[in-house]
């Protein structure tokens, strides 16, 4: 008898089934009378697409028409299936449980990594990781995860990575001195997003922002350089959350000397204006519920806004009841504030993409969502800054 290994080739959404994958996985199988059959190197192909063969007793050889026995793969098992063959459908069913991780050692991706590192061994997953020194990540967790070493704005790098993976935790690193936003957003996931077509990647996390509806949506600078980025990664076709969050309180963290050194924080908003907040950790938990419960599909927001709006002035008195000594918010101009920036080398471009960000906030950017139960996360800045700022500033 001779076994073939076929599939059909489309151009619809959902793409080809990964053929290194099948090759890999079906390279040696068992058959029903016991002799193992070897995969060919070479493919033959019919009207349906391209067409993987063997043949008992360890030759190989092109069967003929009335030889040809059409079967199903789901993972290493091989079932006479009748007329049936493999769809891209069965194909993405047969990818290993694989997640990929940017950014591992970030504030999100580092928290997110813990978690899943966790958590993945009882769900059947495994995790790999793309990072340009895998001498960052601590040992402990390189001996657990397979890495990819580059830049995840690479088409090879992706094109390696993305291979047998059916999701992907999606996070642009900064580039200060990009010559757009766009250059920082979607030009750098352009190659990503063809890969996710390309190895047939079923699920995408992004970290993204609030606003999008909103009239301010379009002049927010990076804000809306990340909303389109978002929409370039949903026309791909995959099911894609894009996480919508609004300002981080870690971002706090960059203050901790002036914090320390002189009992005052700045910001550009205005000081009695109340807004959400999210900690990072809340984000990669969000993230790290979508990555392991692959059951949605489509496409949409996730928002994380924390438990409660603040404002400047609020998160004044919290963190000066915290540290024990009065801590005062002082604010910005938008002009000091794009001089601070400008004056540690960061480029026209991305300037200009903060200063707009930061005035569409004041303006009212993040207020557009309803904090609900499923929108709420729970840290609250009282806790982040006993747990987090706290112990920074007293390092």
């Amino acid at each position: 008898m001779v076994l073939c290994f076929l599939y059909r080739s489309s151009s619809k959404p959902g793409g080809r089934p990964p053929r290194e994958r099948l090759r890999r996985r079906a390279a040696w199988l068992p058959v029903f009378s016991g002799i193992v059959c070897r995969m060919p190197r070479r493919r033959r192909h019919s009207r349906r697409g391209p067409l993987l063969y063997a043949s008992g007793g360890g030759s190989v050889r092109a069967p003929a028409a009335s030889e040809l026995t059409q079967v199903e793969i789901h993972a290493i098992e091989v079932s006479i299936a009748g007329k049936r063959y493999w769809t891209p459908q069965v194909a993405r069913a047969e990818t290993q449980n694989m997640i990929v991780i940017m950014t591992p050692t970030g504030q999100i991706g580092s928290r997110l990594l813990d978690i899943l590192l966790h958590e993945a061994p009882t769900r059947d997953e495994e995790l790999r990781v793309i990072m340009r020194d895998p001498g960052k990540l601590p040992a402990a967790a390189r001996a657990r995860v397979d890495v990819v070493t580059g830049s995840h704005g690479d088409a090879a790098v992706v094109d390696r990575a993305f291979t047998g993976a059916d999701a992907v935790f999606w996070l642009v690193p900064s580039n200060p001195r990009a010559p757009s936003l766009d250059a920082v957003y979607s030009g750098f996931t352009r190659a990503a997003a063809e890969a996710f077509k390309t190895h047939g990647v079923g699920h995408v996390v992004g970290v993204s922002a609030l606003g999008r509806g909103t009239p301010l949506a379009d002049r927010a600078g990076h804000v809306t350089a990340s909303l389109a980025m978002d929409d370039l990664i949903a026309s791909t076709g995959v099911a894609y959350r894009a996480l919508a969050n609004p300002t981080f309180m870690d971002n706090l963290l960059r203050q901790v000397a002036p914090i320390r050194d002189h009992g005052v924080f700045t910001d550009t908003v205005t000081a009695d204006r109340k807004a959400p907040m999210a900690a990072t950790r809340d984000i990669a938990a969000a993230a790290a519920g979508l990555l392991l419960d692959r059951t949605w599909t489509g496409t949409g927001e996730v928002p994380v806004l924390g438990p409660e709006d603040l404002s400047a002035n609020d998160m004044a008195r919290t963190i000066s009841d915290v540290l024990g000594r009065p801590v005062r918010y002082e604010r910005q101009s938008l002009d000091d504030f794009r001089t601070a920036l400008t004056g540690r080398g960061i480029g026209n471009a991305i300037v200009e993409g903060y200063v707009d960000m930061m005035r569409a906030k004041d303006e009212g950017l993040d207020d557009d969502v309803q904090r609900t139960p499923r929108t709420a996360s729970p840290t609250t800045f009282r806790e982040w800054c006993e747990e987090v700022l706290k112990p920074a500033v007293l390092a």
